[in-house]
């Protein structure tokens, strides 16, 4: 027997779309997020579980829509915002991106998104040795979500695979494709 989508609450409908992602059934865990989020008490982290997935399918609009939604309600929402500007950074839009990161920078105490969103801050800028520093302390620091930790692994793993000992370096070349090393790192966008 089936329940209706009318017959669960916020809280319900979104921790049944975290097992579905858990079990990696995308359509299970979009038709919930959609069903809570077109609600009147939709959370934030509803609008966020639904723009990562989003992210996930590759649906830009969505993910991005979702995801301004979610810090528009909890501006403190740390994880959405470090998504959102992930999402931003590997889409080209540096602009935004930079502005999602430099509020988390600002306003974030210490903790593992802080130390990405500086690292990722830092790549911006071509600012590498750096970029190896934060992204490796975020690393360390992060126990709880391991997806994140293996996305932040890759862009260490290229940011390193780099000629880094060349300081002297005002930018990096680009790829052999053209593209500056994050969007060759990450072309796929955040999974997370």
């Amino acid at each position: 027997m089936t329940i209706p989508f009318a017959a669960l609450d916020q809280q319900e409908l979104v921790q049944l779309a975290v097992d579905a992602i858990n079990r990696q059934d995308t359509d299970m865990a979009l038709a919930y997020l959609e069903e809570a989020t077109e609600r009147g008490d939709a959370s934030a982290v509803g609008h966020f579980l639904l723009g990562s997935q989003y992210a996930q399918l590759q649906v830009q609009d969505r993910a991005i829509q979702a995801m301004e939604t979610a810090i528009a309600m909890d501006p403190g929402l740390a994880i959405a915002r470090f998504q959102l500007g992930l999402f931003h950074l590997s889409s080209g839009n540096v602009q935004r991106a930079t502005e999602l990161l430099e509020v988390l920078v600002s306003q974030g105490k210490p903790s593992a998104i802080v130390h990405f969103a500086r690292g990722l801050l830092h790549l911006i800028r071509d600012e590498f040795s750096e970029t190896v520093q934060e992204l490796s302390e975020g690393i360390h620091l992060n126990t709880e979500n391991s997806a994140l930790n293996q996305d932040m692994q890759k862009i260490l793993n290229e940011v390193t695979r780099l000629d880094l000992e060349k300081k002297d370096m005002n930018k990096v070349e680009d790829t052999e494709d053209g593209q500056h090393v994050f969007l060759s790192v990450y072309k796929g966008g955040p999974t997370r």
